[in-house]
């Protein structure tokens, strides 16, 4: 088995002046790389969201630092802040130094280069020797270069080195250094991506090993608790709303629609490992197991070390496992019963599949250097990466793999930082004040809100994780004749947006079925549309584009 007890002290990164080079190297075409495909970010989860989120917060820090209950006019008639991500965040504090785009860039940067140094001393901790300090380091890369949601932090490439401070404990080795970066963790992550379900996986985890050692481990659990108590620090603002305050809710409740009979969860989970992670994307799953298999079958019939790529791969499927499980019907009466598990998507345990794969491939590696010429891994890492490098572009332009190298999808065209925040919208922002009154509200059709609020236009609709029921119910009462017409139940889960059939379906609106009334009471008396409206409801007041009009709602008679 695979030491894993080697002393902190044996992990020193003593390289060379021509690994140095190498090293430098590679991150410098990292950059360059990255800084090319920079003009193209990715709009789902990125731009319609935090991207924003962020924005608003850096132009008005009182507002950033405000209350839990300070509203948001620019948000769904004034949201309570505690609804965007904390203040206390690099991320955050990017923007706030370098404005919204150089701040993504750098943040991107960061994120990126601490999978790359993470991964790499997690690796040293295992296997140190010369003949393994390249493969360590061209692992550490394609982990690296994995496409993930930056905007998150070090969510998902901080694990690495978060498991190498918990290790640290363990061993006792340095452990102030290691409480120091545990206790840091949750300034650069998301606790509702993450945080929480490293807390779901690390406490039962530390038993099972406490239990198996014979021994309790002190300093582990004063890491788990540290980490929590961060968390709650950093995050204090949205966990008042949840447990201080009545009646708000996540985007995520009633969001459970399962599917699947338990022959297609097991599929599913397979599928999962094979195509990739959703929020950290990848098409290299299908080459990293087949490495791992061929690297088990080796130990095996030589009588190698093998659990520990045992272990590794075992997480890794109990991972994809549990993100498919939600699909399972048999789930439903479970759910039923406790209907706060609705509230969180037990999905998100798949933020752990790029960790554990990796840890399984430097496990695969590694035993294959024993036995196959030095080429044969290089070889099988540059493909990984290459493989990255392009899931990178396809990632930055919305492309995302549902299945293994779904082409169609990946090729989409992509959507310029620019031509997402239009001049057009801009153009709307500037007639507040002027011709239409300050005060007043508008809602989006085709158009996105965060595009409108990037330009500080006041939108009733928006895609928020966390809002006050009432406007969940509102929105079911403005849209409800638009889902009767779609044959559905109105029920608004994951956005709060206004609907239109047509929209989805025609090249002219020809119909608007909303309250036009309910959208009155609350000030809103502007459509921005991507579509040409046909309905006595609304009157057009200016056409920007092919794909930008703006319309007053009429008074009803």
């Amino acid at each position: 088995m695979i030491n894993m007890r080697l002393p902190l002290s044996d992990t020193k990164l003593s390289l060379s002046k021509a690994q140095w080079a190498i090293l430098l190297l590679l991150l410098a075409s990292l950059i360059i790389y990255f800084a090319a495909f920079t003009p193209t970010i990715r709009v789902h989860d990125n731009l319609d969201s935090y991207f924003v989120y962020y924005e608003i917060l850096a132009k008005d820090t009182s507002l950033a630092f405000g209350s839990a209950e300070t509203p948001v006019e620019q948000i769904m008639g004034g949201t309570p802040r505690g609804t965007l991500p904390s203040a206390y965040n690099l991320t955050f504090l990017l923007f706030l130094i370098f404005g919204s785009y150089w701040g993504y860039f750098i943040n991107m940067l960061i994120v990126h280069f601490v999978g790359i140094i993470g991964m790499y001393v997690l690796l040293t901790r295992w296997q140190k020797g010369e003949q393994y300090r390249h493969i360590n380091m061209l692992i550490s890369l394609a982990f690296g270069t994995l496409p993930v949601f930056t905007i998150w932090g070090i969510s998902v490439t901080g694990q690495p080195l978060l498991l190498h401070a918990f290790m640290c404990l363990i061993l006792r080795e340095r452990p102030l250094r290691a409480l120091l970066f545990i206790g840091l963790f949750p300034l650069f992550s998301q606790f509702v991506f993450v945080g929480i379900f490293i807390l779901f996986i690390g406490i039962p985890a530390l038993a099972i090993y406490s239990i198996h050692a014979r021994r309790f481990f002190i300093l582990p659990w004063i890491g788990l608790l540290l980490l929590a108590l961060s968390y709650i620090i950093v995050e204090h603002k949205m966990f008042y709303l949840i447990y201080g305050a009545d009646g708000f809710v996540s985007h995520r409740d009633h969001s459970f629609n399962p599917s699947l009979n338990f022959k297609g969860v097991i599929g599913t989970s397979i599928l999962t490992m094979l195509n990739g992670w959703y929020h950290s994307s990848s098409i290299t799953g299908g080459l990293i197991l087949a490495t791992a298999l061929i690297a088990l079958v080796i130990a095996w019939k030589n009588k190698g070390p093998y659990k520990s790529l045992l272990l590794a791969l075992c997480t890794w499927g109990a991972m994809a496992f549990i993100y498919s499980l939600l699909d399972w019907y048999g789930l439903e009466p479970v759910f039923e019963k406790f209907s706060f598990l609705k509230s969180f998507s037990f999905k998100r345990f798949h933020f752990f599949i790029p960790l554990f794969a990796y840890i399984a491939l430097a496990f695969s590696l590694y035993i294959l250097l024993s036995k196959l010429p030095r080429f044969v891994s290089y070889t099988i890492l540059m493909i990984i990466i290459g493989m990255n490098l392009i899931m990178v572009s396809n990632f930055n332009r919305n492309g995302m793999n549902a299945e293994l190298f779904k082409w169609k999808e990946l090729n989409q065209p992509g959507i310029q930082y620019s031509a997402y925040f239009c001049e057009e919208l801009e153009t709307i922002s500037k007639m507040r004040g002027q011709t239409i009154p300050k005060n007043d509200r508008f809602v989006c059709i085709g158009v996105s809100p965060s595009q409108a609020q990037h330009f500080g236009i006041p939108t009733f609709d928006s895609y928020q994780n966390l809002y006050h029921k009432n406007i969940k119910n509102l929105f079911c009462a403005i849209n409800e004749r638009e889902y009767e017409r779609n044959q559905k139940e109105c029920d608004i889960t994951n956005k709060c947006y206004i609907y239109s059939l047509d929209y989805l379906k025609k090249p002219i609106i020809e119909r608007l079925d909303l309250d036009y009334a309910l959208l009155l009471e609350h000030k809103v008396r502007w459509i921005i549309a991507s579509k040409c409206i046909n309905d006595n409801g609304v009157q057009l007041q200016n056409k920007f584009s092919e794909n930008c009009y703006l319309y007053a709602i009429r008074h009803p008679q």
